[in-house]
């Protein structure tokens, strides 16, 4: 019968029997989380994280190009001495070894953990509301740390969702992931003054007007690339805002949408 396992994995340890397990795993029925939380040695060492970046680099290249397993990457914001640019110079590199999921979460202030040892030392700030998420720090004072809390809600709705597989990619192509990608989170907030209760058809729509117009790219080909993406899920139709750039062109959907694993069929 069909499956879907979910494990949680130390990214540095994966022995060689492991590994061709891991082969054998059918598209979609395992996940595998890793939790990196952040690839600077320093702040690592920290939080009491051993960091072996070079062994990192080597399972994720390897569970990405020779496996069929799917990759859930954790990144975590606020954690004590990480400065925004130490957060972005991460994801640069997460998205730089794999195309999976990388989810990028506030960092919480949990019952029984150390964490409150940096408190003072980095003017650690969290709310006093479960899940007791951090709030500020002396390096992201309170409005930075919202603007990245948002960041990563976008971040999650297109990129993580699987929904804009390759169009998202148009707002950096081989530039800065983060700082293009923040760029248009504030973009959107902008526009939207929401992050949540967002249609799928008016994200893609905004995505599509800022590519166009903010970017100049053609719009046929956008339009295109961004139908391409918004179908590969069966039943779904072209967004009316998509139509008038759409002519000739039949899109295949391939995938089905019907499983609970719908999130992780997206990556494949």
């Amino acid at each position: 019968p069909e499956y879907f396992l979910h494990f949680e994995v130390i990214p540095d340890h994966f022995p060689n029997s492991v590994k061709e397990k891991l082969k054998l795993f059918s598209s979609a029925s395992l996940q595998l989380e890793i939790g990196i939380q952040t690839l600077n040695p320093e702040v690592a060492d920290r939080i009491q994280r051993k960091l072996n970046f070079e062994k990192i680099k080597e399972n994720i290249t390897f569970l990405t190009e020779q496996t069929k397993n799917h990759l859930h990457l954790d990144l975590i914001i606020g954690l004590p001495g990480e400065t925004i640019e130490s957060f972005g110079n991460n994801l640069n590199t997460l998205t730089s070894l794999s195309n999976s999921e990388i989810q990028l979460g506030l960092l919480k202030k949990l019952s029984g953990t150390s964490i409150d040892r940096h408190d003072i030392e980095f003017g650690m700030v969290y709310s006093d509301e479960p899940p007791y998420e951090i709030l500020q720090n002396e390096l992201i004072p309170f409005d930075q740390m919202q603007k990245l809390k948002r960041l990563a809600r976008f971040w999650d709705l297109t990129y993580n969702s699987g929904n804009f597989k390759r169009s998202i990619k148009l707002l950096w192509k081989d530039m800065d992931v983060f700082q293009n990608f923040y760029k248009f989170s504030e973009w959107l907030y902008e526009k939207l003054g929401t992050t949540y209760q967002i249609s799928l058809n008016r994200l893609a729509e905004l995505l599509f007007i800022y590519l166009t117009e903010v970017y100049e790219f053609d719009k046929t080909e956008t339009a295109e690339l961004i139908t391409k993406d918004l179908t590969s899920i069966k039943g779904r139709r072209i967004p009316p805002f998509l139509r008038e750039y759409i002519t000739d062109v039949q899109f295949e959907s391939t995938k089905s949408g019907a499983k609970n694993i719908k999130r992780q069929i997206m990556h494949l």
